[in-house]
């Protein structure tokens, strides 16, 4: 269970990763709150067409966001951490939820539109994976993102996840329905050592 794995290591925070040099991924502190939200701001345009929260839109709201993240982790339901580069606030990535019965857990994640295009977000992703199968006993990793989100599908193939469907208009965007790609991949399926072929 990974309760009883990751036990040991919910105290008192689940400490930073590095990524590349001078790029680590590291939990979220209140201290945070000012620039994840003037991060949101500048990208909530194309954020928009791929994510719902986007509604969020206040200071206060951010902070509030802030404070689940470090109350859900010391609860054992999720993490949700800041992608950081040479100290600068550049994304988020995390495991939304932690399904402690089955060893499962669903990534999500966004990168500043500055940054897209080198590979980021898939070396984080991957760091991430080797943290859940590793280290919080998971046994399998689900990442879901609309039909749209060629990005987030690439990031997917790219590190062997499987394609197990699509859930046809299954999420709310602000105005209209979107279809779901659902992707997944097991502990003993997963080599972080190389993209799949």
């Amino acid at each position: 269970m990974i309760e009883r794995n990751i036990k040991k290591l919910w105290e008192p925070l689940f400490d930073p990763v590095s990524v590349r040099p001078g790029m680590i991924i590291r939990q979220f502190e209140d201290s945070d709150t000012e620039e994840y939200f003037a991060l949101v701001k500048k990208n909530r345009p194309y954020l928009r067409e791929h994510l719902t929260w986007l509604d969020q839109e206040t200071l206060e709201q951010a902070k509030d966001f802030i404070r689940s993240t470090i109350l859900g982790f010391r609860a054992r339901k999720k993490l949700i951490c800041g992608i950081f580069k040479n100290g600068k606030l550049i994304g988020t990535i995390g495991f939304r939820e932690f399904d402690t019965m089955n060893n499962l857990a669903a990534v999500g994640y966004w990168l500043d539109c500055e940054y897209q295009g080198d590979g980021i977000m898939t070396d984080c992703v991957r760091k991430l994976f080797d943290y859940g199968f590793d280290h919080f006993g998971l046994n399998r990793i689900e990442l879901c993102c609309d039909t749209s989100n060629i990005a987030s599908q690439t990031i997917a193939q790219k590190l062997g996840m499987v394609y197990e469907g699509t859930q046809r208009s299954a999420v709310w965007f602000y105005d209209h329905y979107k279809s779901i790609h659902g992707y997944s991949i097991l502990k003993n399926e997963w080599n972080p050592r190389s993209d799949a072929p």
